[in-house]
């Protein structure tokens, strides 16, 4: 999810949220200021406990992802720059690799 990024914004409610493993891409600003996690913990319904993990605990495998098919994954992305830079690095990369696979001066794409 990533359109409720403040916190009196939600696209989830607290039903979805309690039957979910809620992951979130950065903890110290999903839960604060996003009204999907930050709405049910101001009023009790879940703690930060709830919250499985975060982005670079499950790159790094340090927290179970996905258990079965019958368990409902809940990632919230807070809205951090961070993930764009990442995938902007992914794909130039990705995009020299082809280039320099199919004969292209010096990498250029």
């Amino acid at each position: 999810m990533v359109g409720g990024f403040t916190r009196h914004m939600r696209e989830a409610d607290d039903g979805a949220i309690l039957r979910s493993a809620v992951f979130v891409d950065t903890r110290r600003f999903t839960v604060t200021e996003c009204g999907d996690l930050a709405q049910p913990m101001a009023s009790g319904i879940i703690s930060e406990d709830h919250i499985r993990g975060d982005l670079f605990e499950l790159a790094q495998s340090t927290v179970a992802g996905r258990a079965s098919v019958e368990d409902i994954t809940l990632f919230k992305n807070g809205g951090g720059g961070h993930l764009d830079l990442f995938t902007a690095i992914l794909l130039r990369d990705l995009a020299q690799g082809l280039a320099q696979n199919h004969g292209s001066r010096d990498g250029d794409v």
